[in-house]
């Protein structure tokens, strides 16, 4: 949608109606809430009052995606955003100005995406040479003046987004995308937590959906689970996150056991209503264990959808699965549940099947699961005859929708394919609405 044809909706609409004098407030929103943001900004030169109009549509969400000069490795659970995208020639300078000479317009922003990687960070010396008399002069640091005004004098770029983020004290929601190495050091995620926990207004924090991901796979960095460094520290921001009140989604990958077990009690006690309000929960690359996963899940009582991808490793001794151990992980949220899915990734083994050593059994006692996506393996008994009613007994009663992962497959073939019809016969008969089997 352009100008003109917006311009020919409004004179329509003004037509059919027999509106006299100016359009009304309500008409202009009803209009800007289909707009994008090149739009926006055309509309606000037209004159005063349509930039008046237009301002907290204009200022409503915050993207800094650089421009990579390699492809970069795939975004987890970011949206549909391209990872090539068109950069900036000053990225978030400008907009740092605008919002320390007006600090209204940070009411308005309701969105925002640093997705930013190490060459990006170090490119820009020559915007910070041009910006340099105006961050002399405003001094926009917040306390951090020795250590964030030495990087703004480096040509770093994420400290920038860093400052924004101190001041957008109005966000829903936030997603980051972290380079490689440990989010301790980044600068765009010590701001999140700046802005909102040290000053001491994560009580009114509106934030509801956090998304936080790395450029980096499984086995870029090999530690055991029983180990408490953890090498990204993902546990350490999660017991940060879970203190925003009003968080409904989040999703965060990469995370590993290191202190989450020994502090989430103690951090729980001291704030009795984390993760209480969460609703939506995303573990990509977890390499939690079953206990350290029901310790998290006792926190979030009132989850009502789980996304979780288990990695286990042959070379941590003992590191396999137990579908068992699994299911009574989630005993807390076994009443809430509404869509359940569980992924395995097997590494370091012979056969990926060879580190599924239990199955879950039966899941009538999640109420109100109705989607459910798990691996073939962990719902096919190891012995005994598998017909139809092994799966009555085993899938929740309420279930609509199935997913069934082929991975890690069953190595013996007769067993596969004799679960696979007694599968095929339980979907004809049980009324599922969906199935799906992931091939």
């Amino acid at each position: 949608m352009n100008i003109l044809p917006l311009r020919l909706y409004i004179c329509s609409m003004i037509m059919d109606s027999q509106w006299t004098g100016p359009v009304p407030n309500e008409l202009w929103q009803m209009i800007f809430d289909h707009g994008d943001q090149k739009e926006f900004y055309k509309i606000s030169l037209v004159c005063r009052r349509l930039h008046q109009l237009v301002e907290p549509y204009l200022y409503r969400d915050f993207n800094w995606i650089p421009d990579p000069e390699v492809p970069l490795p795939p975004i987890l659970f970011a949206g549909e955003l391209e990872t090539e995208g068109k950069g900036t020639k000053n990225p978030p300078f400008r907009l740092l100005q605008t919002i320390t000479n007006r600090p209204e317009l940070a009411f308005y922003f309701k969105h925002a995406r640093a997705f930013w990687n190490q060459r990006e960070a170090f490119r820009s010396i020559s915007a910070a040479d041009k910006f340099l008399p105006w961050i002399q002069n405003q001094n926009p640091f917040d306390g951090h003046e020795k250590e964030w005004m030495s990087l703004f004098l480096a040509g770093r770029q994420d400290f920038v987004a860093g400052l924004l983020l101190t001041r957008l004290t109005n966000l829903s929601s936030v997603e980051i995308r972290v380079p490689y190495g440990s989010t301790e050091d980044n600068l765009v995620l010590k701001a999140l937590h700046t802005g909102f926990l040290e000053k001491g207004i994560y009580k009114w924090c509106p934030i509801k959906s956090i998304t936080i991901s790395l450029d980096a796979y499984a086995e870029a960095d090999w530690t055991p689970k029983t180990s408490t460094n953890s090498f990204y520290g993902m546990d350490k921001q999660l017991l940060k996150i879970l203190r925003f009140p009003q968080l409904e989604q989040l999703s965060l990958s990469h995370l590993h056991n290191g202190i989450l077990a020994l502090k989430l009690a103690s951090v729980g006690a001291e704030h009795p209503l984390m993760g209480r309000n969460l609703k939506k929960l995303k573990l990509p690359i977890c390499r939690l264990g079953e206990s350290q996963l029901r310790t998290l899940l006792d926190c979030t009582s009132n989850l009502e959808e789980l996304d979780c991808e288990m990695i286990y490793d042959f070379r941590d001794i003992g590191d396999v699965c137990l579908g068992n151990e699994l299911l009574d992980a989630l005993p807390k949220v076994s009443g809430t549940l509404r869509k359940l899915k569980l992924s395995l990734q097997i590494h370091a083994a012979f056969h990926p099947s060879d580190g599924v050593h239990t199955t879950m059994g039966s899941m009538k006692h999640f109420r109100h699961l109705r989607s459910l996506e798990v691996p073939f393996i962990l719902i096919t008994p190891k012995t005994g005859v598998i017909t139809r009613r092994t799966f009555q007994e085993m899938l929740p009663d309420e279930l609509e929708s199935l997913t069934i992962m082929r991975y890690p497959s069953i190595p013996d073939f007769d067993r596969n394919f004799q679960a696979r019809n007694a599968l095929f016969s339980y979907v004809r008969y049980s009324g599922l609405r969906e199935f799906h089997w992931d091939r």
